[in-house]
């Protein structure tokens, strides 16, 4: 009786491990699945509003209310990485295939900044990080022509 008994236990006590690994497993294909979505919704504004775009291992947001440019180089978490041995320039393409280039001036702790025309069609921003260039290209959000 004694034997039944403590057979009667092992199969309890597997019964119960079997549900906690279950339950294991579906915490983490949930916890998965949170962490994918959450990085599928994510939204394309960076801190400061601006549009944001990949650069290498860094990201790049850009900001162009009207009359000026306003770009920010982020770190993998999206943080602002602060603007001190770091330099930036920008090159605008205009609809007739022109191009200039400028360089931006630091703007608070963490940004770049340059006056600018609305009439650009797009612009590359590149970063300069003592030697290393990171540059994406982006739209004009604000423009007055249209490319032809």
């Amino acid at each position: 009786m004694v034997r039944g008994n403590s057979f009667a236990i092992v199969i309890q006590i597997a019964k119960s491990v079997k549900t906690k690994i279950i339950i294991v497993i579906l915490i983490i294909i949930a916890a998965i699945t949170l962490l994918i979505s959450l990085k599928m919704f994510q939204s394309p504004y960076g801190p400061h509003g601006g549009v944001v775009k990949p650069a290498g291992n860094y990201q790049i947001e850009m900001k162009n209310p009207f009359g000026n440019l306003y770009a920010y180089l982020l770190d993998v978490e999206s943080k602002p990485m602060r603007n001190k041995r770091i330099s930036c320039k920008v090159r605008y393409y205009f609809p007739d295939n022109t191009t200039t280039e400028i360089d931006l001036k630091p703007f608070g702790d963490d940004g770049f900044m340059a006056e600018t025309t609305t009439r650009f069609y797009s612009c590359r921003i590149t970063f300069n990080l003592q030697g290393k260039s990171v540059s994406a290209k982006f739209e004009n959000e604000n423009p007055i022509v249209q490319k032809e």
